[in-house]
């Protein structure tokens, strides 16, 4: 009862906010936008109805693509005059059937489903990726998964190809927008428009504080994350004239950001968490001070584990698993593992206090740590930035920490492709016998030359900080403590006509890059490189 009031309040506020942007009139409409909420929030709604409102002034008509009937959420658009819902094609015919017999014979084996392709979507990762996340685990055993949830998630799969192809098929000149683009059904439709070169972007919250993140994708970047940069951007930043004001743009926005708490601010990343000295660290964790320190970052096991590029371990459990083994052995390093902070703020929003997965495989490793080996706990008062000013090597599969490190010579050695490898300041392996052997002569590598140093600087200021559009048109609140819950994201803008507001810096951006032509088959970035004071 109590929900329901919440949410009428939130609905008629909504309506008063959005006067201004209901324009009224007959348009004339020759392009479709597609917008996709079939893993959705409510703030992800609110951000994607103000979009739709801004793209019918470029003649966009908006259709909303649902799993379901989703009466409370449509009143958001319909606040916006946005009146067209697209529901999954649930209709049972015999050619549907005949494709999820196809998709099941997979499922005799882990293996085979994952690399299950169906006329060129690879429908078996996105559903792999879907379970393994519901299910919170770090491997994907489709053995163990319940039959009947399996048949409805591969029903529910080729519902949204049938659905999607419909859309295509039957409207002109397509767009579609992403929020969550990944997880089934959403990967299968993301990857059905590539494959028909519909102009596909994704929007998302910056790591800056009070940004926004956008990214196009096309079919020969598709794998790549969503914080990749694209060779196009990197090359014109590394030759731009002002580079080396990027290089140390980034290294004081790193440390402006962490020293005020304000790195992946919407996920809480630097609550609680202090920088400490070199001196304090190894004190504090009782480190060898003769040795060199390698950190194992560890990423969260069951958060997009198939979505991108290629990986050398067939998941980041068992990729840390392999890596902390091979960590035992060579004693000539320090090794921490730092275990994603993230985890901690996923527990709290769902008011879990279980270990993380992380720790059930440490303790199920050792009965007690080796002696070259540490482990800093997601609650662990460590800042992040701590360890760049000391540590001397860092291993990740393809996390964001990569990219920091190097930017302070820091030699990272990386396990899987789609972010930041292959960009000349990595350590990359293309299978597991080089990383392995790499790994074990660990403590033999010297810091990063200067050239490969400011590579990692040119390309994280790109990606993470020449990528970040500031809030203006569009501000998201993340984490907002009130009646509503204990973590709660709101959407605020000006009450102003749709005019003014399209004329907002992060509004005018993307609507001009979402609707230009010559870019809609292009992966490259939307950028705003902030002049110089």
């Amino acid at each position: 009862m109590l929900n329901n009031i919440k949410s009428i309040l939130d609905l008629i506020k909504w309506y008063f906010r959005t006067e201004k942007l209901r324009i009224r009139g007959n348009f004339l409409f020759d392009k479709t936008l597609i917008i996709s909420e079939l893993n959705t929030s409510l703030a992800t709604i609110k951000v994607n109805a103000i979009y739709a409102s801004c793209l019918k002034k470029k003649g966009y008509k908006a259709f909303i693509i649902f799993k379901s009937k989703e009466f409370l959420y449509e009143q958001y658009y319909r606040c916006v005059g946005v009146y067209s819902f697209i529901y999954l094609d649930t209709r049972p015919t015999s050619e549907k059937s005949k494709m999820v017999n196809k998709i099941l014979k997979q499922s005799n084996s882990s293996e085979n489903f994952l690399k299950f392709n169906l006329n060129g979507i690879n429908i078996g990762k996105w559903i792999a990726s879907r379970i393994v996340r519901e299910q919170k685990v770090g491997e994907f055993e489709i053995e163990k998964f319940d039959k009947s949830k399996l048949i409805s998630y591969i029903s529910e799969s080729v519902n949204a190809l049938y659905t999607i192809k419909t859309i295509l098929d039957s409207k002109k000149n397509c767009s579609i927008i992403f929020n969550e683009r990944g997880y089934s059904p959403c990967g299968e439709i993301f990857e059905y428009c590539l494959k028909n070169k519909v102009n596909t972007v994704q929007w998302f919250g910056s790591p800056l504080d009070n940004h926004h993140s956008y990214k196009r994708y096309i079919e020969s970047n598709k794998d790549y994350h969503p914080l990749s940069l694209s060779n196009k951007s990197f090359k014109y930043l590394l030759n731009h004239k002002r580079a080396n004001f990027f290089e140390k743009q980034v290294l004081s926005h790193l440390e402006k950001q962490y020293r005020e708490k304000k790195w992946f601010n919407r996920q809480n990343l630097e609550k609680e968490k202090k920088i400490y000295s070199k001196n304090e660290i190894v004190k504090k964790l009782n480190l060898n001070p003769k040795k060199k320190t390698a950190v194992i970052f560890s990423h969260i096991m069951y958060d997009a584990t198939f979505f991108y590029g290629e990986s050398i371990f067939k998941n980041y459990k068992l990729w840390l698993k392999e890596t902390l083994k091979l960590a035992e052995k060579n004693e000539n390093i320090n090794w921490l593992l730092k275990i994603h902070p993230a985890n901690k703020w996923r527990n709290e929003i769902e008011q879990n206090d279980h270990k993380t997965l992380e720790e059930d495989l440490v303790d199920d490793l050792y009965k007690k740590l080796p002696k070259n080996m540490f482990v800093l706990k997601p609650d662990s008062d460590i800042s992040t930035y701590s360890l760049f000013s000391f540590i001397d090597y860092g291993l990740t599969v393809r996390g964001t920490v990569g990219c920091e490190l190097s930017c302070f010579g820091i030699p990272v050695f990386t396990a899987g492709t789609g972010r930041y490898s292959h960009q000349g300041f990595t350590i990359d392996s293309e299978n597991k016998k080089s990383y392995e052997n790499k790994i074990k002569n660990i403590h033999k590598y010297s810091k990063l030359s200067r050239e490969r140093t400011k590579k990692a600087r040119i390309f994280t200021y790109g990606s993470i900080m020449a990528r970040s559009i500031p809030m203006d048109g569009i501000i998201i609140k993340y984490n907002l403590k009130t009646f509503l819950s204990s973590y709660h994201t709101d959407v605020k803008f000006e009450k102003i006509s749709i005019d003014k507001l399209i004329k907002k810096l992060d509004i005018n951006l993307f609507v001009d890059w979402f609707d230009n032509n010559e870019l809609k088959e292009s992966d490259r970035d939307l950028m705003y490189v902030k002049k110089s004071k």
